[in-house]
């Protein structure tokens, strides 16, 4: 299991022991959830990018959890993430450079290629060197002929 898995793991037994503690407000937060991120105006796509960046800004490792395989499950392209984790990155600076990319390597076989070419292929993953995921998260940002395509 990566990082995520093991939160969202982590967290089931002591979330539906709270849940059962007081079933009324986890059924009215339940309920707010689905709400919020239900298509409208906003896909729920674009909605859980936004919840995503919200995630990384808060530092919430399940959030991100959460909203990362969401996001994923409803078509978001590691293009898509990059753009919406580099919003975080605006609005909470150093924080976001380190959970930015540790939400981006919630995408399976998410790899970044500088400039189109092979050269410097790096896949993010969740237990990589801060130091290097913050440089790739760098490039990203600095670079906009950085391509993010799916790897093996």
């Amino acid at each position: 299991m990566d990082h995520y898995s093991d939160v969202i793991a982590e967290l089931l037994e002591p979330t539906e022991s709270l849940r059962d503690m007081s079933p009324n407000v986890w059924a009215g937060f339940g309920d707010l959830h689905r709400s919020a991120v239900a298509d409208g105006a906003l896909s729920a796509k674009v909605k859980d990018l936004m919840a995503l960046s919200i995630a990384v800004v808060k530092q919430c490792d399940g959030c991100i959890a959460d909203h990362a395989k969401a996001a994923a499950r409803r078509g978001a392209n590691p293009e898509e993430v990059a753009e919406a984790l580099g919003v975080a990155l605006l609005m909470d600076g150093g924080t976001a450079s380190v959970y930015g990319p540790r939400s981006l390597g919630r995408l399976p076989g998410v790899h970044a290629t500088a400039n189109g070419t092979n050269a410097g292929r790096v896949g993010l993953t969740p237990t990589m060197p801060v130091i290097e995921a913050l440089g790739l998260l760098a490039a990203l940002v600095a670079d906009p002929e950085m391509v993010i395509e799916p790897g093996g």
